[in-house]
């Protein structure tokens, strides 16, 4: 029994540093608000149910992976009344996810957070194929493109941190400690004055198709890091439990 344990322990840790094309494991964060379908669930069936506004984004949802099919308007969404309260000591929003067709010049997912606090905006995040990367830009109403550029230069699922402090962001993927994008906001430049966090089709410049893996937000806290662990310290993990297994097995 002991033997089956130790097996199984190393067994995960080989996976969690395995292909990055499988579903992936949350960053170990605080969140408040997660869409993480395990058994296919859609976004109104989780802990933390999404509320679903006009057509549904997401066409189907095999096991742990959302398919985004987006043809019209229509998104899910956490307010206020749902225990949204993003403050002043910033937040974090996690988010693995992988555009599966090029639309060109359009996005196929977006995130819109509605900060109308002290130092509020309405922010747009939003994320396409082009020419085989990924391209990130981060929008604040009423003032337009605030960062934009390639944030991943390979096709495939791919882990993001959008994080935010006062009117500073960066944006972080995968293991990589550099932010890819960063850039500041404007004080109070436009808000629909109520604190909500919202994804999928906003308004019709999002279309085209894609997975997601989940989607998940800590309303209270910036953390400027890389979501994932480095590759080294998942050596370390692995070489750890191989050691463990040894050790068990004298």
């Amino acid at each position: 029994m002991k033997h089956r344990m130790n097996t199984m322990i190393v067994s995960a840790l080989l996976v969690a540093a395995s292909s990055s094309a499988m579903a992936g494991t949350l960053p170990g964060l605080a969140y408040d608000h997660v869409y993480d379908p395990i058994n296919g669930e859609l976004p109104t069936a989780v802990a933390t149910p999404w509320t679903l506004s006009g057509g549904d984004p997401i066409s189907s949802v095999s096991g742990e992976i959302a398919t985004f099919s987006i043809a019209s308007d229509g998104f899910y969404g956490r307010f206020a009344g749902d225990g949204v309260a993003l403050d002043g000591s910033g937040y974090t929003l996690d988010f693995r996810v992988d555009p599966i067709a090029d639309p060109s010049t359009s996005f196929f997912f977006e995130v819109l957070i509605d900060d109308p606090n002290d130092t509020g905006s309405l922010l747009e995040i939003r994320l396409r194929e082009s020419g085989g990367n990924h391209y990130m830009e981060i929008r604040e109403e009423g003032k337009g493109v605030r960062a934009s550029g390639n944030v991943a230069l390979d096709d495939g699922l791919h882990t993001y941190r959008f994080t935010r402090l006062g009117n500073i962001f960066s944006v972080y993927v995968d293991a990589n400690p550099a932010a890819v994008l960063t850039g500041s906001l404007t004080t109070n430049s436009f808000t629909g004055g109520t604190e909500r966090i919202l994804f999928g089709d906003l308004g019709g410049a999002i279309v085209g198709s894609g997975e997601v893996d989940w989607i998940a937000i800590d309303q209270d806290t910036a953390n400027f890091s890389a979501p994932v662990p480095e590759p080294a310290s998942l050596g370390l993990l692995t070489a750890g439990g191989l050691m463990m297994l040894r050790r068990n097995r004298r």
